[in-house]
This record gives structure tokens, C-alpha cells and sequence, in this order.
């Protein structure tokens, strides 16, 4: 059984080959940084934010690229944001033995 240190380190391990993000803005993909990430035990929160004048329109596929280029998460999410606001996305993991 894998011990709560080892799910830890699991998770860390899983952050470290995430590069950056990337969304679709009107039929035109974009790339964003990470904006932050936390890991609490096994649980791996990514964040993906922009600001209020990035990704203004309808936005969708919000992705995590790892370090290869490969799409390592996505979210087909569709919403419409406007440039009054930014927008918080979040990609949630719980890493856990089966």
C-alpha cells in the first residue's frame, strides 16, 4: 500500500512535468501560465488564471500541456467572459492507489 508520504510525493512528481496552459477563445487556442498550484496530501489543485483582458469571448478547452507538449488534463468547459472580470480554472487530482 502506498503510504500518505508517498501520494504526496506523487503529486508533487505530477506538478513538476506541467509547462503551462493553454484555452480556446473563439476558434483561436491560446496559451496562459500557471497560476498557482497546491498540493494538500494526495490532492493536486492546478490553477490556470486570466485576467481581465485575456481570453475576452467565448472560451472553451481549457488544457494542461506537460513539458513534451502533450495534453496531460482538459476541461471542455464553454463560457462566455467578458473584460470586466478575470477567470479562475481550476484542475482538481486526487491521487490515490486502487
Amino acid at each position: 500500500m502506498i503510504t500518505s508520504a508517498g501520494l504526496n510525493k506523487l503529486a508533487r512528481e505530477t506538478d513538476s512535468f506541467i509547462s503551462h496552459g493553454t484555452y480556446t477563445v473563439d476558434g483561436q487556442k491560446k496559451e496562459t501560465d500557471i497560476y498557482k498550484v497546491k498540493i494538500d496530501g494526495s490532492k493536486l489543485r492546478i490553477f490556470l488564471y486570466l485576467n481581465e483582458s485575456e481570453g475576452v469571448g467565448d472560451l472553451t478547452n481549457f488544457e494542461l500541456i506537460d513539458d513534451e507538449g502533450s495534453v496531460f488534463a482538459n476541461k471542455p468547459d464553454q463560457i462566455e467572459k467578458g473584460d470586466l472580470k478575470g477567470l479562475l480554472i481550476a484542475f482538481d487530482f486526487d491521487i490515490q492507489e486502487v
